[in-house]
């Protein structure tokens, strides 16, 4: 699996200058993405390539407008990236994020405080899917994070291997609202004390195909490059 499906949305690679605050969409869907606060390309870290996305977990972000790309609906989907933590504490990082109205119309994929991962989606209150599982990740250490909706099941992977989360409400057959809200990498709803300290490499979000079913091995180059492996290229 090195190759970009073809539901892929946004694909970043983070990869660039040191300290540079352009952020290129290798989706094929051509998404603008902007860096806010000291969002930034590191150098110095990377899972791939020649960097990774740096936060300070003070107010940094990625952001990218609303689009009918972000809805979810029925759809299989996966959300999957690299991330390595510069600090774990008695407070919420948050992966990625797309709000309405902050806990009534949102969506969230997050650490809780030190020990603890959640995923929700919620609509007018009412939460569509809701999913926990115990996770204590040390800093310094690079990890390979996936979830996946295939049919009516919701599956987390760390570093490929089934997690088995607590379903505190099952996603069933329910249908993910179409949120009018910009998304967002590396904070809840732009600018907060909640935002992620660390990096974050290789962030791909597939709406339509659920890359990740059962346990598997986490991708050895990024997305859309010749897998070592293999004699030909993996381009789609």
């Amino acid at each position: 699996m090195p190759s970009i499906d073809p539901n892929c949305k946004l694909l970043l690679h983070c990869d660039g200058s040191d300290a540079s605050t352009t952020f290129t969409d290798s989706s094929g869907t051509s998404k603008t993405v902007t860096a806010n606060a000291d969002a930034q390309i590191d150098t110095a870290q990377q899972r791939f390539g020649t960097g990774s996305c740096l936060f300070d977990g003070t107010g940094d972000f990625l952001s990218s407008v609303d689009h009918a790309d972000w809805t979810l609906g029925t759809n299989a989907f996966t959300v999957d990236f690299w991330v390595r933590f510069n600090a774990t504490g008695a407070y919420e990082q948050h992966f990625y994020s797309q709000v309405q109205t902050a806990s009534t119309y949102d969506c969230d994929f997050r650490l809780d405080g030190a020990s603890n991962i959640t995923f929700f989606y919620r609509d007018n209150g009412t939460m569509l899917a809701h999913y926990s599982a115990a996770w204590t990740p040390s800093t310094a250490t690079w990890y390979h994070l996936a979830v996946c909706r295939d049919g009516t099941s919701l599956k987390f992977f760390i570093d490929g291997v089934d997690q088995s989360w607590t379903a505190n409400t099952a996603i069933g057959n329910n249908s993910l609202s179409d949120y009018a809200a910009a998304f967002h990498v590396g904070a809840y709803n732009g600018a907060s004390s909640a935002s992620f300290n660390g990096w974050i490499d290789e962030f791909n979000f597939v709406n339509g195909t659920a890359l990740y079913t059962n346990t598997f091995s986490p991708p050895t180059v990024p997305y859309g490059t010749a897998d070592p492996a293999k004699s030909y290229a993996y381009f789609m």
